[in-house]
């Protein structure tokens, strides 16, 4: 969002003061009105201010979870929220995707001057165990609440300082989507749709209980332009947008930022769900032609590269670049690309 800034001058002569006071009014009601009518959703990456008022928040409770890192643990603070599948997991298995949270810390530790940025961030049980590895983590979220309750768990955990929240739906174009939550039981499962999209739909929509409305979207690379790090951990999980977010960035040539790594769920975009992805193929070859290779998303030593063809087998990839794999000697395999496999 462009600022625009006001410069008072003292004025010497008392008659001139009144006009200049009356002057200075009327451009700071200008300022206030051009600033009201891009908020929040204007297009524009969203950074949320470190004092910015966000939705009052009332967590079942916010507990530990960490991991085991040969013996060393590492642990977090997360607060809960009912009616989530993340809360869900971690009250019965005392952690979330535990196998991430160990690939990212890995991942970390390879590269300790990188930023991470979470698209879709969620509660942020990722981002509060990010910024205890590092101090350059970017939360982007389109609920507001989500970013409150990411805050709330920095704030107790003492590093709110190492983390940008950021409030924007990424998409692959600036227009405006609508939130569609078919299951009432899960507030993290909430797709963006277009409006024509969203009237098509029979199921019923709950997303008023995820505090969700209409957003105007940004792309990937004008949130990558507001993060001076030129190196950046991505993981990202955005219920099927994965296509619409990251398609143009691939088929760039020329990239400004370099990401060695991208974790990402695959689950959604596998199946097309809600036609947020009906060019998988594409996807694919852009991550090829921009040196990427699927694997596992485990420990670096343990992961395992994955074929283009199996790729429909596995919820959740973690695709790692080229340069990368040589600069930790990771013997890549050469496997035809969906299009290949077509064309024979």
């Amino acid at each position: 969002m462009n600022t625009i800034r006001l410069k008072v001058f003292k004025c010497i002569e008392v008659g001139r003061l009144k006009n200049t006071v009356v002057t200075v009014a009327l451009l700071i009601f200008l300022v206030l009105f051009v600033s009201i009518s891009h908020l929040p959703n204007s297009g524009f990456i969203n950074i949320i201010a470190k004092d910015a008022s966000l939705p009052r928040i009332y967590p079942d409770e916010c507990v530990r979870i960490g991991i085991d890192e040969n013996g060393k643990i590492t642990d977090w603070i997360t607060c809960l929220r009912t009616g989530e599948s993340v809360t869900e997991t971690i009250n019965m298995a005392g952690n979330w995707e535990e196998y991430v949270s160990k690939a990212l810390a890995n991942i970390f530790r390879l590269f300790p001057d990188a930023a991470y940025l979470d698209i879709g961030a969620n509660i942020g049980p990722h981002v509060t165990m990010a910024a205890k590895y590092t101090n350059r983590v970017y939360a982007v979220d389109p609920s507001l609440e989500n970013l409150a309750y990411i805050r709330h768990s920095l704030e107790l955990e003492g590093t709110e300082d190492n983390v940008v929240l950021i409030n924007n739906v990424i998409s692959d174009s600036q227009t405006t989507l609508y939130p569609f939550q078919p299951d009432a039981t899960n507030n993290a499962m909430v797709f963006f749709l277009p409006e024509e999209e969203l009237r098509n739909k029979k199921k019923p929509n709950y997303a008023h209980r995820s505090n969700n409305g209409p957003m105007t979207t940004a792309t990937f690379q004008q949130l990558l332009d507001v993060i001076p790090e030129q190196n950046i951990i991505l993981k990202i999980d955005v219920e099927g947008s994965e296509c619409k977010v990251l398609s143009d960035y691939m088929k760039k040539k020329d990239k400004d930022k370099y990401i060695p790594f991208i974790v990402m769920e695959w689950e959604h975009i596998k199946g097309n769900d809600h036609g947020l992805c009906p060019d998988l193929d594409s996807l694919i070859q852009g991550f090829h032609d921009s040196g990427y290779y699927p694997f596992s998303v485990d420990l670096i030593q343990d992961s395992k590269q994955i074929s283009f063809s199996a790729l429909k087998d596995y919820n959740d990839i973690m695709w790692i670049h080229s340069a990368t794999m040589k600069q930790i000697r990771i013997t890549k395999k050469v496997y035809k690309i969906p299009n290949e496999e077509k064309s024979d």
